[in-house]
């Protein structure tokens, strides 16, 4: 279970502590930091904005100018029990090597 807790929260306590005060959750200069940064709450964000249809948002500004929040997520998957997170690391390097090869325009 705490796998599954690390894929999907860790508020920003736990992250420091996870991370020997090196992270914390992932954040964006004028949203803040996420609640959590596993991906529950990249995911929260994105099913708000899908509603608002707000594609102008800083998220989505911050993933086509760079891919520091692709890079962010599967970082802090590896560093912490690589082995449970093989599988979906070992996706997430498939699926990120095609969409890094996008021009940042089509993003998302």
């Amino acid at each position: 279970m705490t796998g599954f807790n690390h894929l999907l929260f860790r508020c920003e306590s736990e992250e420091k502590e996870i991370s020997g005060n090196t992270r914390g959750p992932y954040g964006l200069e004028k949203y803040g930091a996420f609640t959590y940064a596993g991906i529950a709450s990249v995911v929260r964000l994105i099913k708000e904005l899908k509603v608002k249809t707000n594609m102008g948002h800083e998220l989505f500004n911050n993933m086509r100018e760079g891919d520091w929040l692709l890079d962010y997520i599967k970082n802090r998957l590896e560093s912490f029990m690589a082995n449970e997170f093989n599988p979906v690391v070992r996706f997430l390097n498939e699926a990120y090597k095609h969409i890094k090869t996008l021009p940042k325009s089509f993003r998302p």
